[in-house]
């Protein structure tokens, strides 16, 4: 299947056993069989720029209208939707129970992975276009002036 030359890196997971390939696009969030390339299902979304996350069971993903939303590996029904002030253009990284996105408003959200609900956000120099990172206790990312700034702890 054409996903477009819009579609993010594929993020890779099993349904019932078999590989799927889940990619965002310009218009959806789309899970492929990794045997055929078949359609398995579709979450529609503005534009996806980020690479899903999958985790427990369920795929992660954010656009550029700022809606995060969480959707089940199987069946692409959706556990929770978080609308936020502005767009989201980085894949969102999910450690300790936390989803956290970089957002075109200035600021570092960290999301409930249990329902979206946000833990705590962070105010930073300039707009998040790309990825943070959690590694060793900490969050990190770079801002659009090139700033990198490192969260420790709840904030």
């Amino acid at each position: 299947m054409n996903v477009g030359t819009a579609a993010t890196a594929p993020a890779l997971a099993q349904r019932d056993g078999e590989p799927l390939a889940v990619v965002g696009t310009g218009s959806v969030v789309v899970a492929l069989d990794g045997s055929d390339g078949t359609d398995v299902w579709e979450e529609d979304a503005d534009r996806v720029r980020g690479s899903p996350a999958i985790v427990d069971g369920t795929v992660i993903a954010g656009d550029t209208a700022g809606v995060v939303r969480c959707l089940s590996v199987g069946d692409g029904e959706p556990r929770w939707r978080r609308e936020l002030p502005d767009g989201v253009h980085g894949a969102p990284a999910v450690a300790d129970e936390s989803v956290h996105v970089g957002s075109r408003d200035s600021h570092l959200y960290a999301l409930s992975l249990t329902d979206g609900a946000t833990a705590w956000s962070v105010e930073l120099p300039d707009w998040v276009d790309g990825s943070p990172a959690v590694a060793h206790g900490a969050v990190f990312v770079v801002d659009q002036s090139g700033f990198l700034s490192v969260i420790v702890g709840d904030e």
